[in-house]
């Protein structure tokens, strides 16, 4: 019911996430609907439980992109994830997708505990030639919420992007077909305008002119999570303010509501704003 209602909104996209979502028995029966109702489906994964059987079922279910997380180098993720061999596991889901022509896609969470691992994990979606390399900032919500500590500084930051910029540009010169992201920060949007301004300020223009179109940060715009008790949230980190819950109304009416005072003011920022933000020649590409 709920695949319906988002299909008559006119949803494209619908990311089945977790927790761990191959877990759920009926994951595939639901991206196949999803299929049917005009909605791609995508997976976000660990990767630990592909092996060449679910990869097919998960292609034969219609996902049409899968995301697998690696929180550094093989001593690192395991590590982090406390259990010994899910580098090696994450690593043959990413090429049993690959071996059946799946878009595979890593994910990466910057930390100071994991960042001396990006030249490598760099390295990693070289060699395996996946199509996507998401690199997300720290969000300090869920488990994280407790990480905070463990979030680069600014200096730390820029430096990481340096070197996305670095590698990045490898890929270009190699001819690598590897779309590369920076994920939940759109302060990067505006980094990267003023990188290419300096080495190309005609392309420049042209990245100002995408920036602006995709808007910035679009929880409760184009986006929103709704989560395993059907909580509705503006976005997956804004899990303090629920929106309603598709258990007792449908997200589409949730959606529009006119009386919901938190997505009146995501979707009309502006008086919300510090004046500074306000003030921000970048307001455009980020949003706030």
């Amino acid at each position: 019911n709920f695949i319906t209602d988002l299909s008559d909104l006119g949803v494209h996209t619908l990311l089945f996430s977790g927790g761990e979502p191959l877990l759920k028995p009926d994951i595939f029966a639901l991206a196949k609907f999803a299929k049917t109702r005009g909605i791609k489906a995508a997976l976000s994964t660990n990767g630990t439980l592909i092996d060449s059987k679910v990869a097919r079922e998960i292609k034969n279910a219609g996902f049409s992109y899968v995301g697998i997380s690696l929180d550094g180098m093989e001593k690192t993720n395991d590590t982090f994830r406390q259990a010994k061999g899910a580098f090696q596991k994450s690593l043959l889901g990413i090429r049993n997708c690959k071996k059946i022509g799946l878009a595979v896609g890593l994910r990466f969470t910057l930390t100071r505990y994991n960042s001396r691992d990006l030249p490598e994990i760099f390295a990693l979606a070289d060699r395996e030639s996946v199509n996507r390399f998401c690199i997300y900032h720290l969000a300090y919500v869920g488990r994280g919420s407790n990480l905070r500590e463990m979030d680069l500084s600014h200096l730390e930051r820029r430096k990481a992007l340096e070197l996305i910029w670095r590698k990045t540009k490898d890929f270009l010169k190699k001819k690598l077909n590897i779309e590369v992201l920076t994920v939940d920060n759109h302060a990067d949007g505006a980094w990267a305008y003023l990188k290419l301004k300096e080495l190309d300020p005609q392309r420049a223009h042209l990245a100002w002119e995408i920036l602006k179109a995709q808007g910035g940060n679009s929880a409760g715009i184009k986006i929103a999570s709704v989560d395993d008790c059907g909580n509705i949230y503006a976005d997956q980190f804004l899990r303090g303010y629920p929106l309603g819950n598709i258990r007792l109304k449908k997200f589409s009416q949730a959606w529009i509501d006119p009386g919901n005072s938190l997505l009146q003011a995501l979707r009309n920022r502006m008086p919300y704003l510090s004046e500074r933000c306000q003030r921000c020649s970048f307001i455009k590409i980020c949003n706030g």
